[in-house]
């Protein structure tokens, strides 16, 4: 098969769940089909090889002239360069994640995957819904247009499914729910070497770690708040990331002075060793829809607390393979950071069924679901 597909990016080249995403499955799908990756090029400073592991990329110019609303003055014109690009590459499936107004599809077959929008969107501030309303009324005007004229929707998530159904008026029969993997690098056990040193970390601490985004919405100021009220614990929070965020939480750090440690963003392929050097994993974001990093972590043997939001429960499954926790709740948060640090027996078992789930969400076979998605959608009169 010769298979299109319209991305906001690729790993190892962007960096984000779908970017991991795309990257996973695109290689995976390479080694027996044609794989097409288009891009937005947005600045001279991004640079694309124009092959990786046998996935053929291809960047499309569309330069924003302001960076106010670049995702406003950036959708349209990659959505029309799109156009004209698919209709010319002759595939027989093209899978939107990014837009793309309608083009005469001849023979091509086309999939929509969507995440989610409007969950989101209602957990904002009043005044970042007046900020971003334009924004987020035009991915959903841009959202409409491809599921409009596609043939099947792929659902990332049980909320995603949802909101298909219920905004985007999709029948049932028209989706397929195909949610996020992990990839087979993730294990238990991995030897971190000097690591643990190099951070300044001795093996007595107690390590909670977060990885992502540094923004306000990911709720880290409440990890901090909940590290700042364990003084006679031996837990101490590894922060990694970069965000605009960043200087209000070492500010916030200030006040519990060698308990809070912040790393720069590290590579994806070093993240496994990481997670293995961590004795926590804690994720207490205000909103997601399908958090990689949870899952990443239960791969590496590392148990999860997390926030129960958007699809955050789709994975974390409280006691049983993690523990939820109500969002803006830092004592709680405390409380459940403790509870792990000193029952280990609970450890153990959330652990052992995070490694379960793990197995059973490799890349590997979420890439075979999607390429069996695509030979139906081929197949289909």
């Amino acid at each position: 098969m010769k298979i299109g597909v319209v991305a906001q990016g690729i790993y190892p080249f962007d960096f984000g769940g779908h970017e991991i995403r795309i990257g996973e499955l695109s290689r995976r799908i390479a080694r027996d089909h044609e794989v097409h990756v288009y891009v937005p090029l947005r600045s001279e400073k991004e640079k694309y090889p124009k092959e990786h592991e046998e996935v053929k990329i291809h960047p499309v110019k569309v330069r924003p002239k302001s960076e106010a609303f670049s995702d406003l003055l950036i959708s349209i014109p990659f959505a029309y360069k799109m156009k004209k690009n698919l209709k010319r590459g002759n595939y027989d499936v093209v899978d939107l994640y990014q837009h793309s107004f309608p083009f005469e599809k001849g023979d091509t077959k086309v999939a929509a995957s969507i995440g989610a929008y409007f969950a989101s969107f209602k957990h904002r501030s009043a005044f970042r819904k007046l900020v971003t309303s334009p924004i987020i009324a035009l991915r959903v005007l841009l959202t409409k247009i491809k599921v409009s004229f596609s043939d099947l929707t792929i659902c990332l998530s049980d909320l995603s499914e949802k909101e298909a159904k219920l905004h985007f008026k999709v029948p049932g029969e028209k989706i397929k729910k195909i949610k996020n993997g992990v990839s087979e690098s993730f294990q238990p056990d991995l030897k971190t070497g000097n690591l643990r040193k190099n951070l300044g970390i001795s093996e007595e601490d107690f390590i909670v770690t977060y990885i992502g985004r540094l923004e306000k919405e990911k709720g880290v100021q409440d990890l901090i708040k909940a590290i700042g009220k364990m003084r006679s614990s031996s837990a101490k929070a590894l922060i990694i990331g970069k965000g605009k965020y960043k200087k209000n939480l070492i500010k916030e750090s200030h006040s519990f002075s060698g308990k809070i440690k912040f790393v720069e963003p590290v590579k994806h392929e070093k993240i496994p060793q990481y997670l293995n050097l961590s004795d926590l994993f804690v994720l207490p974001s205000y909103w997601e829809v399908q958090p990689l990093t949870c899952i990443e972590a239960m791969a590496c043997g590392t148990p999860v607390i997390a926030t129960g939001v958007g699809g955050v429960p789709e994975i974390v499954k409280d006691r049983n393979n993690g523990l939820i926790v109500p969002p803006k709740n830092p004592e709680v948060l405390a409380q459940k950071i403790s509870e792990l640090e000193n029952r280990t027996e609970l450890r153990k078992k959330l652990i052992k069924n995070g490694l379960r789930l793990a197995k059973e969400r490799t890349w590997e076979k979420i890439a075979q679901k999607t390429l069996e998605t695509y030979r139906s959608l081929v197949n289909q009169c």
